[in-house]
């Protein structure tokens, strides 16, 4: 065989080798890569699910808009789900004034921060706004 073949099988081998591989090496680089702090020290768009009729979105929105640390970290807030980068999800315990935030992962649903607060003495929209701040405060301001 000669030598220029020789050379043109090896890349061959080795472009093959490459290609063979590559799924499993992206699946570990993502594995690593979506841990629950990379998630939320990386998102900028925030989507707003909901899961009570005693709460106001939009009131949640304004709140966090107000917000100086959301603001500071450049995060917006979405209407679409599919474009977010973190939902922040929020219910309330049926015959309570205890509300939860949570931040979800929207890739995967994994639950990554949970915080409560409760709507004894005022409008739960602003504490929920801070809640959210302290949930993500330890990640994105390293």
């Amino acid at each position: 065989m000669t030598q220029p073949a020789s050379k043109l099988i090896r890349a061959f081998s080795l472009l093959v080798l490459i290609t063979a591989a590559q799924p499993f090496l992206l699946a570990q680089e993502d594995k690593q890569a979506r841990t629950p702090e990379s998630v939320i020290r990386a998102a900028q768009t925030i989507f707003i699910q909901p899961r009570s009729e005693f709460f106001d979105r939009a009131a949640l929105e304004r709140e966090l808009l107000k917000n100086p640390d959301f603001r500071r970290w450049g995060m917006v807030i979405t209407a679409n789900r599919e474009e977010a980068d973190l939902i922040a999800e929020v219910t309330r315990k049926k015959f309570t004034t205890r509300f939860t935030i949570r931040l979800i992962d929207p890739l995967k649903n994994h639950v990554l921060a949970a915080a409560e607060a409760s709507s004894l003495g005022g409008e739960i929209e602003p504490k929920l706004a801070d809640r959210f701040a302290r949930l993500a405060r330890p990640y994105r301001d390293k």
